[in-house]
């Protein structure tokens, strides 16, 4: 690991906005204008939140916060390099949400996530077998780099070490949560 960011694999990765621009003309040309492709983005990454967070509820699971923010991370990263009308961005968020849950280590089977889908989101089509496709081409597509810089941790490090947990808490958490929902 580089001891400096900018000289780092991650700077490298980094993509401007005409780069963003150029990732949606494939949607552009079949139809979508930009601001359609922004509600895409923001519905599926608030559907990613309300998903992890009602799937906790249903099945008493642990599931942290920190899975809906990386799998909204993967869900962007990937739609920075596919489009819209290529990928079902319902299996999408759904395999991102999957592929999350095992990197942040909670454990989530993909036959009740896929059950559980069926009931959060009719019509759903899509099978178990559907969801592990979709989770190697979304690692594929993010080149197998999975490794993301959460600042969860450090949040809950500072708010501890300041002594302002019960002041600042409520509303730290909700800048940094959402801060996921922007480009």
């Amino acid at each position: 690991m580089a001891a400096n960011y900018w000289e780092s694999k991650w700077a490298r990765d980094l993509c401007s906005k005409e780069r963003l621009l150029d990732s949606q003309l494939d949607d552009k040309a079949r139809g979508l204008t930009e601001d359609q492709i922004e509600q895409l983005k923001v519905h599926f990454t608030c559907a990613i939140c309300t998903f992890v967070r009602e799937y906790r509820k249903k099945y008493r699971v642990e599931l942290r916060r920190r899975v809906a923010s990386t799998a909204t991370v993967y869900f962007r990263r990937f739609y920075v390099r596919n489009c819209f009308c290529h990928m079902d961005p319902r299996l999408t968020f759904l395999g991102c949400i999957y592929l999350a849950a095992k990197v942040e280590e909670s454990v989530l089977h993909a036959k009740h996530l896929v059950m559980y889908a069926r009931t959060f989101r009719p019509p759903w089509s899509y099978d178990v077998k559907h969801l592990l496709d979709i989770e190697m081409v979304i690692m594929e597509d993010l080149n197998f780099n999975l490794v993301l810089f959460s600042p969860h941790r450090s949040l809950a490090a500072l708010l501890a070490d300041a002594g302002l947990g019960r002041q600042l808490g409520p509303r730290a958490w909700a800048y940094l949560n959402d801060s996921y929902h922007t480009d």
